[in-house]
C-alpha cells in the first residue's frame, strides 16, 4: 500500500508539473501583413518619452518599457509614436531589429507599421520567441508599393511573447510607426512564485496523507 501511495504521489507532482506547461505548449503565434491598419481593439500605443539616437531605444507603453534594437543606429523624437535608421532620407534602412520588454515580461500581441523609401519593395520575416523557450517564424513577406506596410502579430491558446526579431537582409525598412502592443503580463515577483510552491507543497502532503 504504502508503495501504490509513493507511486500516487509521484504521479500528481507530474500531472501538476505538466498542467503549468499546458497553455504554451498549445499556444501559437500568427502573423499577419496588411496594407491597410488593422486598428484591433485594446492596443496601447508605445510612444518615445524622449529624443532617443543609438542601437538601442526605448519606448513605453504605459509604465512598461518597450526595447529595440539594431546593429543600424536608430533615432526617435520625444514624444513620437516612431522611428528610423539614421539618414533613412539618403537611403540608410534597418536590416535587423529586434522587439523586447527588457524587465522579462511578455505580451501577447504587436501591431507595428512599415515603410521604405524608394524602392518602395519591403521584403521580411519575423521570429517570434515564446515564453517556454521555443520559437514560431512567419511565411516571408513581400510587399510593393508606396504605402506602409502594417504587421500584425496576435497569440492562441494563452501563449505569450517574450521576443520579435524583424529580418529584412534583402531590402530593409526605413521607418517603423503606429507602434503598439497588448496583453503585457509582468513577470512574477518572487513572492508570487514562493507562495505558488508553497500551494503546491501543501497540497501534496496533504494528498500524500490521504494516500497512506
Amino acid at each position: 500500500m504504502a508503495k501504490a501511495s509513493s507511486s500516487y504521489f509521484r504521479l500528481t507532482l507530474i500531472v501538476l508539473a505538466g498542467l503549468a506547461l499546458t497553455a504554451s505548449a498549445y499556444g501559437n503565434a500568427i502573423f499577419t501583413a496588411f496594407q491597410t491598419d488593422p486598428n484591433l481593439l485594446g492596443e496601447e500605443n508605445v510612444p518615445f518619452n524622449t529624443s532617443q539616437t543609438g542601437t538601442m531605444i526605448d519606448g513605453f507603453a504605459g509604465p512598461t518599457k518597450v526595447q529595440f534594437s539594431s546593429p543600424t543606429t536608430l533615432t526617435a523624437s520625444a514624444g513620437s509614436n516612431a522611428f528610423s535608421a539614421v539618414n533613412a532620407d539618403v537611403g540608410a534602412v534597418i536590416n535587423s531589429l529586434t522587439i523586447t520588454l527588457p524587465l522579462g515580461d511578455t505580451f501577447g500581441d504587436f501591431i507595428v507599421g512599415m515603410h521604405k523609401v524608394p524602392p518602395p519593395t519591403i521584403e521580411f520575416n519575423v521570429v517570434a520567441t515564446m515564453s517556454d523557450g521555443t520559437t514560431r517564424t512567419s511565411q516571408d513577406f513581400r510587399f510593393t508599393g508606396n504605402t506602409t506596410t502594417f504587421l500584425t502579430v496576435t497569440t492562441t491558446g494563452g501563449a505569450k511573447i517574450t521576443k520579435l526579431t524583424f529580418n529584412s537582409p534583402s531590402t530593409g525598412f526605413s521607418t517603423l510607426s503606429n507602434i503598439r502592443i497588448s496583453d503585457i503580463e509582468p513577470i512574477p515577483e518572487p513572492s508570487s512564485m514562493l507562495l505558488l510552491g508553497s500551494g503546491v507543497l501543501v497540497f501534496a502532503q496533504v494528498l500524500r496523507r490521504k494516500l497512506s
